[in-house]
This record gives C-alpha cells, structure tokens and sequence, in this order.
C-alpha cells in the first residue's frame, strides 16, 4: 500500500494547491483523509484546590452583589454575576476539493471529491483506468493534514514534482504497443504455415484496428496508416536492407501498391 502524508500551515483567507498524479491499467481507489484544525483549544483545566478557591471567591462576590442590588431596589434590573457566560465563537470548516486538471486547458472539469469538515472525514477516490491529473484545493482556518493511501503507486506534489511524470508514455499506450508487437512476432514466426499465419494475422488486426466488427465504418485508411507505421519502423530500425527485405515485407502485407515501401535508393539509367 503506498502511503503519503501532507501538512500544511495556512491563513484563513488563503487556499493551498497540489498536483496528484496516478496511471494504472485496472481500476484504482484511494483513500483520502483530511483534518482541520478549526480553533485553538482552551487551556488544560486547573486543578481541583485551584477551581475551588476561585469558585468559593465568585459565589462570595455574587452574593454580596444580590445584597447591594436588593439595597438600592434595583430588582428591574438583571443580576450581574461574577462570571459572564461568553458567546463561543463561530468555527469555520476546512475545505478539499479535487477536480481533474490539465494545463493545456484554462477550464478545469468538475469536482470529483469534496470533503467539507470542522474535524476529521474521509472519502473513497474511484478512479477508472488510464492517466489521471487531478488538482487539489485545501482550505483550513489554521492548518490541515492531509493522508492519502492507495494500492496503486500515485506522484503527489508540486508543479516541478507532477510535471515530469507526464514526459513518458501512458502505461495504456506502453500496453498496447507492447500487445502489438507481440501479434507483429507471432505472425512473423508463423509465416511459413498458412494456418499458423492466418490465425496470428487475425489477431494483430485486432490489436490495431479494434473496430473491426463494426461494419458501419470504414478500415481502408487504419490499414493504411499500420502499413506506413510499419515501413517507417523497419526503415529506421533495420540496417541492412535489401530488395529481397522489401518483397518480403510486401507479402507479409499483401501490399502491391505502395511504392517503394521501405526507401530504398534505387539507381536510374543515365
């Protein structure tokens, strides 16, 4: 389970912000705790000798103020007492907003979590699979702390902290690609068996073209760009290439149009 504890110390008219970072294949929960301090709290109480003697020399200024109010006949008037009762003043609630974010957008998406609290709640994230960015909004009187868990590995932090996790690919991408060289492997080592090879082609179309069985749209240019995908990788990832290379690949493909399909400087008469 991995674990992250954030605190910050803030004024009551200002707002901390903090970037969330997360990438995973299957479905994803964490598990966000947030507490506010809301009010300092009252001294310790004293102690009992203490609270007794002070008690006794309140009810002995109380009653000397009754007697001298029942002297002057100012039984209108309301008792003053010793001890006033105080109006407890108003605790403001801390707040946690989380939203999706991105910064190649000025508007940012709905809030998906919002934990409102004057204590301590928690609130389960649900995430579904894929790259999530998500900004996160505290606002507290005095201070927060902020426990985040998940099973999944997440990034936390700053700008400078989240950003350069999103220079590489997603890990939906790394899968798919690695899926689709997988398919690409098995069609190649099946090529010399026509049923070998049938039942591998099938699959790597699958991988990259999804929509297959949707009859409704049209495959002709997906399989034209995996062709051109394709040629472009073994002209930069194959050294020596040969004419006998470029027919081969052209019956891999069944692909009698495309014109020199993997660059190869042909020489002309002069």
């Amino acid at each position: 389970i991995i674990c992250f504890i954030l605190y910050f110390q803030v004024a009551s008219d200002s707002s901390a912000h903090f970037f969330l970072f997360v990438d995973s294949l299957a479905p994803m929960d964490i598990v966000v705790s947030y507490s506010v301090l809301a009010k300092w709290f009252d001294s310790p109480a004293l102690h009992n000798d203490e609270r007794e003697r002070k008690s006794s020399v309140q009810s002995k200024q109380s009653q000397k103020e009754t007697e001298l109010s029942l002297a002057l006949n100012l039984d209108d008037k309301p008792l003053q007492t010793g001890s006033e009762q105080k109006i407890p003043a108003t605790i403001v609630p801390g707040t946690l907003i989380a939203e999706p974010f991105s910064w190649k957008s000025l508007v940012t998406g709905q809030p998906i979590l919002r934990l409102r609290t004057t204590g301590t709640k928690s609130a389960l994230l649900s995430l579904p699979p894929g790259r999530h960015v998500l900004r996160f909004t505290a606002t507290s009187p005095l201070g927060h702390h902020i426990h985040m868990c998940s099973s999944v590995n997440f990034f936390i932090g700053d700008e400078e902290t989240v950003m350069p996790q999103l220079t590489s690919e997603s890990l939906r991408f790394r899968e798919y690609a690695t899926q689709l060289i997988a398919n690409l492997g098995k069609c190649l080592l099946g090529f010399s068996d026509a049923q070998k090879f049938s039942m591998a082609s099938a699959d790597l179309v699958k991988s990259y073209c999804p929509y297959l069985d949707n009859k409704q749209m049209s495959k002709t240019h997906n399989f034209q760009l995996f062709k051109d995908a394709l040629y472009q990788m073994l002209s930069k990832g194959l050294k020596d290439l040969s004419p006998e290379i470029s027919f081969a690949w052209r019956a891999f493909n069944f692909d009698v149009t495309t014109p020199n399909i993997l660059s190869i400087p042909v020489g002309s008469r002069p």
